[in-house]
C-alpha cells in the first residue's frame, strides 16, 4: 500500500468501472451482460472472479433434451409476455 487508503487494484477496478459506467451511458444501443463489450472488462476486474467453465451436458437422455428443447426458445430468452 502507498499513500492512498485503498490498494493499486482497487484503484485500477474503480477506474475500470467508472469507464465503463462513461462508456454504458454514451452508447445509444442496448447492451446485454454477456455482451463482448461488458464480458471482457469485467475480466480484467481484479474483485471478479473468473467465470466458471461452461456445463458440459450428457446428451445420452434423448427425453431430457426433448424437454430442454421445447421449454426455451431458440435463443434461450424467456419471455412470457408480463414484461414489455
Amino acid at each position: 500500500m502507498g499513500l492512498g487508503v485503498i490498494s493499486r487494484a482497487e484503484y485500477e477496478d474503480a477506474e475500470l468501472l467508472m469507464a465503463c459506467a462513461k462508456s454504458l451511458t454514451t452508447t445509444a444501443m442496448s447492451t446485454a451482460f454477456t455482451d463482448d463489450e461488458i464480458i471482457g472488462p469485467f475480466g480484467e476486474l481484479h474483485c471478479v472472479a473468473a467465470l466458471p467453465p461452461t456445463p458440459q451436458f450428457d446428451d445420452s437422455d434423448a427425453e431430457l433434451l426433448a424437454i430442454a428443447e421445447t421449454a426455451l426458445p431458440a435463443d434461450g430468452a424467456l419471455n412470457d409476455g408480463g414484461c414489455p
